[in-house]
């Protein structure tokens, strides 16, 4: 019987031999499988050596060697760019050793040309995994410590490029409900991530997307609470909960939008007049909802004073105008009403021109405002 050992598998550069799995068994070139094998290892050409070992696998699955030969193709499939032919090879490869750490990566990485987050999802939780069993595992007896740390160092790199794998995929999905997925994959398996904090916007987004705004704004407020919530989640859970008639929410997300938002600049990239507009928008939308909450709570002067504040901000918008100005009006002929003097003839006064300006925009607090005129008018003898 003669014996001979294949050299050259294809392994990733600079992982320590005693990590290798799914090795090349015994070959014995005096039996079929033997001689297939020994005709692979001397076969130069890749996609002869591919067809050759799609034949070995078929004729021979429960071989020792089968799992070597499938994470050969792993590897020679994903360099040809046949991204569902590696993947079904991984998946091979992975069911005849689950901690094969070096195929499952280089199956994960083949994906980076694919656009496929449930396998990116899939294969990322694969090889960290794996790389976590070598992490938390014992030395082997037979293999030096300078050679294990760097076992172990490398298995910690990998499983961060698991995270990294994730998070690029989150960024690149147009799906909404794969993004949300992919985020919560993450975050359950790696919540201390550098790339956790970069995709909540990414992640926020989807979740307004699927039209799941209790969870939206449940990650608002957590994130809020660590001063890690961007403008756009806080204005978003401001007006759910406006929406919600939920008044001292609504004034705590406001108001934090304008704090957030006030000093911040335009982002790298970003055009500043865009986002010039943009943030002046947002602080008026911000200042409204603040103001038109503290008057469904009667607290008029912080009323009057968020929408002062409001008022060149929402230009052009007549809705939040119209709602503004009305609400002004209300506000300043309450104030009147209870002072005395002076003070109180001014907000008279400010009532009834914010009210004349109400309703001349069309919004639905026109006829109210309308309304609201000729009261006033008739109670002060205004002219």
């Amino acid at each position: 019987m003669k014996l001979i050992a294949l050299i050259g598998a294809l392994f990733i550069a600079g992982i320590p031999a005693a990590a290798q799995h799914n090795k090349l068994g015994t070959v014995n070139t005096e039996t079929p499988e033997g001689q297939m094998l020994q005709a692979i290892g001397q076969e130069n050409d890749p996609a002869k050596k591919s067809t050759m070992l799609e034949d070995f696998t078929a004729k021979y699955p429960k071989h020792e060697s089968a799992g070597w030969a499938n994470s050969q193709l792993v590897t020679l499939y994903a360099k040809a760019g046949q991204l569902d032919k590696a993947l079904a090879a991984g998946d091979r490869a992975i069911a005849s050793d689950p901690d094969d750490l070096d195929t499952a990566l280089v199956a994960l990485k083949a994906l980076e040309a694919g656009k496929d987050p449930d396998s990116v999802r899939k294969w990322s939780v694969i090889t960290s995994d794996a790389a976590r069993k070598v992490v938390t595992g014992q030395k082997p007896a037979d293999v030096e410590a300078d050679e294990w740390k760097q076992r172990v160092d490398y298995a910690k790199q990998v499983d961060t490029y698991c995270e990294y794998a994730l998070y690029a995929s989150a960024l690149a999905s147009t799906n909404p409900a794969k993004t949300i997925d992919l985020f919560e994959t993450l975050e359950k398996r790696s919540p201390q991530s550098q790339y956790v904090a970069q995709t909540t916007p990414v992640y926020f987004r989807a979740l307004v997307q699927a039209k799941q705004m209790e969870k939206a704004v449940a990650l608002t407020e957590k994130y809020a609470a660590q001063n890690q919530a961007d403008e756009n989640m806080l204005v978003t859970a401001a007006d759910y909960y406006f929406a919600k008639q939920n008044n001292d929410k609504t004034i705590a997300m406001a108001l934090k939008t304008v704090e957030v938002l006030t000093p911040k600049g335009a982002p790298t990239g970003v055009d500043p007049a865009a986002w010039d507009k943009d943030k002046k928008a947002k602080i008026g939308a911000a200042h409204w909802y603040a103001g038109m909450a503290y008057a469904n709570q009667s607290k008029f002067q912080l009323a009057d004073t968020e929408l002062r504040a409001a008022l060149p901000n929402i230009e052009g918008q007549d809705y939040l105008k119209g709602g503004a100005l009305f609400t002004l009006g209300l506000a300043n002929f309450k104030m009147g009403d209870a002072a005395k003097g002076d003070t109180g003839s001014k907000h008279v006064l400010d009532a009834y021109r914010f009210s004349q300006q109400a309703a001349a925009i069309k919004s639905p607090w026109q006829p109210l405002a309308a309304k609201n005129v000729a009261a006033i008018k008739t109670q002060y003898h205004l002219k």
